[in-house]
């Protein structure tokens, strides 16, 4: 690879146009110009020097890595992945406190890291010391603190007279620069004009930075860029900041007031921590809420739903100020707690407190999926964080030690959680009840983390969060200090500010400590300013991305049909498994699913799942390898005993896009993620849940492992479809329906014991009506014997006893009972005017729902026995005499 030699690019501010920055970047690339000195000139941007158009022709030709419109700020990866493949230095970018800086820093890392650099910029001036160790790339990132820079250096002084004594040690010709005016740290590198360009490169012009840099030893040279924060630019210290923090306390306090019900004290007391994630470092678009490639934010602490809608109205979402009004009314936009699918915006149903948080760890798992099978051929269309915040409850919650303990092992880097450290619960302070030390807890599950003492301090915040966005390696956990009810007198820091409005006299005590208007739901005009520009700026990133996702599309048309970004993706017409058992045989119905699984994920790539530990037992291995930290290319992931943070992490994944989720443990262990298999049902996630071991046949195990209210538990679900097939070819249909159904979770409920093949036989009715008849007596029916799953079995046995008595039996199987209720009242599936027994291993509750007067149930109100699974069933009553008994009872009343 031959040598290319970059120039050296040094702003002291960048221009808030970059369509016009990229342009002349791009000139200066292409004439081999050493050294730019960038000034600010009555709010422009001017370049202290010129050149010619002969000096651009004469070079353009000879250096051909080129900087296009936008690319530093919105397509990074491209830019640095070419440098890199030309063999150029590379030094950082700009230090505007905005996400795009951070997500370059990850990158470069990763380059630097494959050049064989260790790189690190994750503080201000720590990246000087990596320079010392110059190896194929050069590196600097410096952080301007705005225009208090003075104070700032001063406490940086030892930092830089130690890096300026180290250069002297090493005898590196590397100077070290420091404006104290604006607070900039500078590296210079060499003036070299680009080789082979026969212009001369123009001599650098006076100002602070000196004119004739001596040479650096690195083989190549880079561009380097340090600037002011935005923030820092357009108003005095906080000023915007402080009003829209306050703007979002006083519209939460005001909705919780109007509805006379809610939960102010976490908006009041979050509210800077909030502002500072969603102005400077989120990356998401209020016009398109939808974007594929957003940051996701997860309110983990639902109850402070009314600073979530607040956030959502003044950044531009389509939430009117009406909608603030009707909080927590009916018909609203503005539920008491947030609900996906309602409010545009809000990415999942929170309320249930540590529910987000494993949400989160789903989310941020799908996007490292994703981006193993999207971001080929140099693209990177798969690019976005995960931010969660979390309260006291949410990490007392034990699902928060599973997901996190997951998202360790995995080492989600791209996740970052937030604790609103407020030390208030509803019955008081949090330490009465709990006092661990939960950044030990994550650091011990193999998290970073970091502490924000004083949640009011917004450059504490956004330096937190800029190191969170750093490490890529590792998810991050922001212990953020903050005082419930913040401003709120007589009520801060008390239980007080939970649950209940302020009060029209604490409410308006808070108005005069902040000089704020009288009137009710106000929003100052230069808040409105200030996220206009920045509404400008995100629209602008995600029309971006999506001409690099158009390209993405045309480039591999076939990950795009497979993965759609946006959406949950269909299923392809599976045909059942070629080596289905045939009729007269007998398998499990979990083996079947296995077979039926094992077709679906053939010829459907974008499903993906695994289970709680348990994948040999519930058959629910699938080709394509394991998920692993640093290995997201796989489909198999490894959930560990953890059901809850399972079926919490799956609902992330579907609610992300472009992934179908499936689960599976054992029935009896679905009590251990019936929450979030609740929300599943309630937010309408095609998550499949694989449930196997499903009746007191499981045997010696005893009553512990053998499920008895658990499958009538799991039809009490709305929305739930639960299915429970009676032999191979029914398996291989509920998997076909569960595939199929995009607008639900289903639930598979799968035995261990082998099971008679039925044959295809009536499988339309069972698809159309929940049910099939599987066997009819050879004279007029008698009675009708109806289960579901292994008892179909049962009933067919005991159907052939009855016809030895001259009893006519059809036996029905149940699979889907919901749809044959259906069924039966719509009219659209029929039984014979006999009576019927209804005979399920299981609570009879529902059954008998379904008897009428002349019907008998036969069902199990009792816990298990430990022995053979016959042997127990037949105890309980589950024997094929037993039904026998009660069909000739039926007939003879």
């Amino acid at each position: 690879m031959a040598e290319k030699v970059s120039p050296v690019l040094v702003a002291s501010v960048l221009p808030a146009d970059f369509t016009e920055l990229g342009r002349q970047v791009q000139e200066i690339e292409k004439a081999g110009v050493d050294r730019i000195q960038w000034d600010v000139m009555d709010g422009s941007f001017v370049p202290n020097i010129t050149f010619g158009p002969d000096v651009i022709a004469a070079c353009r030709d000879r250096v051909d890595i080129g900087f296009e419109a936008h690319l530093m700020v919105v397509e990074p990866d491209r830019m640095l992945t070419r440098w890199v493949e030309a063999g150029c230095g590379i030094i950082i970018v700009h230090a505007e406190a905005t996400p795009h800086l951070h997500r370059t820093l990850g990158r470069i890392r990763e380059l630097g890291a494959r050049a064989g650099v260790a790189l690190n910029p994750a503080t201000p001036l720590a990246a000087v010391q990596h320079v010392l160790d110059l190896v194929d790339l050069l590196l600097v990132m410096t952080v301007n603190p705005g225009f208090g820079g003075q104070a700032y250096l001063s406490g940086m002084e030892p930092k830089i007279a130690a890096a300026r004594a180290e250069i002297d040690r090493r005898g590196l010709d590397i100077e070290l620069e420091v404006d104290g005016g604006i607070g900039t740290a500078t590296i210079g590198t060499a003036a070299r004009a680009a080789p082979g360009c026969s212009a001369p490169a123009p001599p650098c012009s006076p100002g602070p930075w000196p004119t004739a840099p001596r040479a650096a030893r690195g083989r190549r040279g880079g561009i380097a860029m340090t600037g002011v924060t935005e923030q820092a630019l357009a108003a005095p210290a906080g000023s915007v900041d402080d009003l829209a923090v306050h703007t979002l306390r006083f519209l939460a306090a005001d909705a919780v007031e109007a509805a006379n019900s809610g939960h102010p004290g976490l908006p009041l007391g979050a509210a800077p921590a909030a502002w500072v994630l969603w102005s400077r470092h989120l990356r998401h678009d209020p016009t398109d809420p939808g974007w594929p490639d957003r940051d996701r934010f997860v309110l983990s602490a639902g109850h402070g739903s009314a600073l979530l809608y607040a956030l959502l109205h003044i950044t531009g979402y389509d939430l009117p100020i009406d909608e603030l009004r009707r909080f927590r009314t009916l018909g609203s936009r503005t539920p008491g707690h947030p609900e996906h699918g309602v409010t545009p915006g809000v990415e999942t149903t929170t309320g249930p407190l540590g529910q987000g948080l494993a949400n989160a760890v789903g989310m941020a798992l799908a996007e490292r999926m994703l981006a193993a099978r999207c971001n080929t051929g140099g693209h990177r269309i798969v690019d976005h964080r995960t931010w969660a915040l979390v309260g006291d409850g949410c990490l007392m919650e034990g699902i928060s030690h599973e997901a996190a303990s997951l998202a360790g092992r995995l080492r989600l880097g791209k996740l970052t959680v937030v604790f609103d450290d407020n030390d208030v619960t509803i019955d008081g302070p949090a330490h009465r009840s709990c006092t661990d030390d939960v950044e030990a807890r994550f650091r011990a599950y193999g998290w970073r983390t970091l502490r924000v003492d004083e949640g009011t301090d917004l450059d504490a915040l956004d330096q937190a969060y800029a190191e969170a966005a750093c490490d890529d390696e590792h998810p991050t956990f922001i212990a953020v200090r903050t005082t419930i009810g913040h401003g709120a007198p007589e009520v801060a820091g008390t239980p007080k500010a939970h649950g209940s409005p302020l009060g029209d006299a604490a409410l308006a005590a808070m108005r005069r400590r902040f000089s704020w208007p009288s009137e009710p739901f106000h929003v100052p005009a230069d808040v409105h300013a200030a996220v206009a520009e920045r509404r400008r700026r995100w629209a602008a990133e995600r029309a971006a991305w999506e001409r690099a996702h158009a390209r993405w599309r045309a480039e591999h048309p076939g990950p795009a049909a497979e993965f759609p970004l946006d959406r949950i993706p269909a299923p392809p017409h599976v045909a059942p498994p070629a080596d289905r058992p045939v009729a007269g045989g007998a398998i499990s119905t979990r083996k079947a699913s296995a077979a039926a699984l094992q077709a679906l994920a053939a010829a459907y790539p974008a499903l993906v799942g695994g289970s709680a530990d348990l994948a040999s037992s519930t058959g629910t291995a699938i080709p394509g390898g394991d998920v692993a930290a640093g290995e997201f290319g796989g489909r198999t992931v490894h959930f560990g005993i953890r059901e809850h943070g399972m079926a919490a992490a799956l609902n992330g994944i579907a609610l992300h896009g472009g992934l179908r989720p499936f689960g599976s443990t054992f029935l009896v262990f679905s009590d251990y993620l019936r929450p979030a298999l609740r929300l599943s049902a309630l937010m309408r996630l095609p998550v499949v849940y694989v449930f196997t071991h499903d009746s007191v046949h499981v045997g010696e195990d005893g009553p512990t492992h053998q499920p008895v209210e658990h499958v009538e538990s799991l039809r009490l679900i709305p929305g739930l479809t639960v299915l429970r097939p009676a032999d191979a070819a029914e398996a291989a249909l509920a998997w076909e329906l569960a595939a199929a159904d995009l607008h639900g979770p289903t639930a598979l409920v799968l035995s261990r014991q082998d099971l008679p093949v039925l044959g295809d036989a009536g499988l339309d009715d069972a698809r159309r009506n929940g049910a099939r008849t599987v066997a009819e007596p050879q004279r007029a029916v008698d009675v009708v014997l109806a289960a579901g799953g292994s008892e179909v079995g049962l009933a067919l046995d005991a159907a052939a006893l009855l016809a030895g008595r001259g009893v006519g039996a059809r036996v029905v199987s149940v699979m889907w009972r919901e749809r044959f209720e259906e069924a039966l009242r719509a009219g659209t599936y029929h039984l014979p005017d006999v009576p019927a027994v209804w005979i399920e291993a299981g609570v009879p509750t529902g059954w008998r729902a379904i008897a009428g007067p002349h019907d008998a149930v036969v069902g199990i109100d009792r816990f298990g026995e430990s022995g053979r699974g016959p042997d127990v069933a037949a105890h309980l009553g589950l024997s094929a005499e037993a039904v026998a008994r009660v069909a000739v009872q039926v007939l003879g009343a």
